[in-house]
């Protein structure tokens, strides 16, 4: 095992050290042996290729040494991110230049600051050290970024420096930061929220197994325009929607909804419009959510995922004026993150009820162009299934997204025998089908 983790004289020294400390070939004191052997190499006579090209194959074996443990030892943590920085340095910048110089000192000399065990501590210790080109430095901050947000290092940090990190990624999000590339934000969150995510039930709402602490910080950032409203009796009126930007075109806007009928449908039709449109964080939360929600489609069936969407309806239903208090306290900064924590009926939650709408009309239409038929439009949900098409599809460019699926997948030959006497969708239950009808 460690001749593949490092060079033929790596190996036989790391070896020695294991042997002679009675180590075991695994788990953390086997990392920790192995960095104290990387990190002894650092200083004179330091030969910065050879050391990084095996270096670089020592951290891509961290995931299967560690065994699914985390590495609670802060000075181990420290000690690892000074080396990945001056691993990126050397793969980055000339190897004689200032910056890897400074940091092979700051090794020898062992006067690195414990403030490099979090990423802004180490992004603040890259700017002190390079004086190359911005392109060289964003280079270098971006493949730091890349590993220190990728699963396998999230996996082996302990929760405090995890939170630390977590809490900065949303700041520069929030703040729009030159250094968080747009198209890594979403990649870069996403491993954040999942980071304990293992065997999840099908069935399961996708934020139920992203880390609840998170949630709860990522929602007090979602800035929403919607206002809370109850009944005399306590409950909730209505509850903020998300709608994507592409889906929304500008001078396109659906009037607020009224529905007599209080079941769930109709009480997350209510006032249905975007309560987000200033919140460019919204959209990557629901876009994480929809991709997973997408991954949960390509093996569970439309009816499933009205099933999913019901018993989400259903939680920001039963939201009281006692929830919506803790909500406001957590969005106010007055709340508290120790201890369990509840993301019942907070906005992430409310983009994943609206995600899994999307999802849902996504998959009524995979289905029709597949085999002509859908599980939801024909199950013992069928009534509820129609009635939710019936009363989104009137709003925004919800028929223009439901029929481009079935054009993508099957053509203008397949949607027009969908919409032809005896189809389908050439049905009195879907008005909003005559205009398509009409060609």
């Amino acid at each position: 095992g460690i001749l593949r983790i490092a060079s033929w004289e790596d190996a036989e020294d790391i070896s020695k050290v294991l042997l002679q400390n009675e180590v075991q070939f695994e788990g953390i004191s086997f990392v920790s042996a192995i960095v104290s052997h990387f990190l002894g190499l650092v200083g004179e006579n330091f030969e910065a290729k050879k050391w990084s090209n095996s270096f670089s194959v020592f951290l891509q074996s961290i995931p299967a040494l560690m065994e699914g443990d985390e590495i609670e030892d802060e000075v181990l943590i420290v000690t690892l991110r000074l080396l990945i920085l001056l691993n990126v340095l050397i793969s980055v910048v000339d190897d004689e230049a200032r910056a890897v110089l400074r940091i092979v000192q700051l090794i020898a000399e062992n006067t690195a600051s414990k403030e490099i065990a979090t990423v802004p501590g180490c992004l603040d210790l890259l700017k002190e050290t390079m004086d190359e080109t911005p392109e060289k430095v964003k280079d270098t901050q971006d493949e730091l970024l890349r590993i220190f947000f990728s699963p396998w290092w999230l996996k082996i940090i302990p929760n405090k420096i995890y939170h630390s990190d977590a809490v900065f990624l949303i700041n520069a999000m929030k703040e729009q930061h030159d250094y968080v590339k747009e198209q890594m934000t979403v990649v870069h969150l996403r491993n954040v929220l999942t980071r304990r995510q293992g065997n999840v039930i099908q069935s399961a709402l996708p934020t139920s197994s992203f880390v609840p602490s998170i949630v709860v910080l990522l929602s007090c950032e979602l800035n929403a325009t919607h206002l809370e409203s109850f009944s005399e009796s306590g409950e909730r009126v209505g509850m903020p929607h998300f709608v994507p930007h592409w889906l929304s075109t500008e001078g396109i806007s659906a009037l607020p909804m009224v529905d007599d009928t209080y079941d769930e449908i109709g009480w997350y039709l209510r006032n249905y419009h975007s309560s987000f449109d200033d919140c460019p964080l919204a959209e990557v939360i629901s876009g994480i959510i929809f991709r997973e929600l997408l991954e949960k489609a390509g093996v569970i069936n439309s009816d499933e995922l009205l099933i999913m969407f019901q018993t989400s309806i259903q939680e920001q239903k039963e939201v009281n004026q006692a929830t919506n208090a803790r909500l406001m306290r957590n969005s106010t900064g007055q709340g508290s993150l120790q201890g369990p924590v509840s993301i019942k009926g907070c906005y992430v939650r409310a983009l994943e009820t609206d995600a899994l709408l999307l999802t849902f009309v996504c998959k009524v239409a995979e289905e029709l162009s597949t085999t002509s038929r859908s599980f939801a439009l024909e199950g013992v949900n069928a009534s509820c299934a129609v009635r939710i098409l019936n009363g989104v599809m009137p709003l925004f460019l919800w028929p223009d997204l439901f029929f481009k699926v079935i054009l993508t997948l099957s053509g203008s030959g397949h949607l027009a025998s969908l919409l032809s006497e005896g189809g389908p969708l050439h049905n009195q239950r879907f008005e909003w089908c005559q205009q398509w009808m009409q060609g």
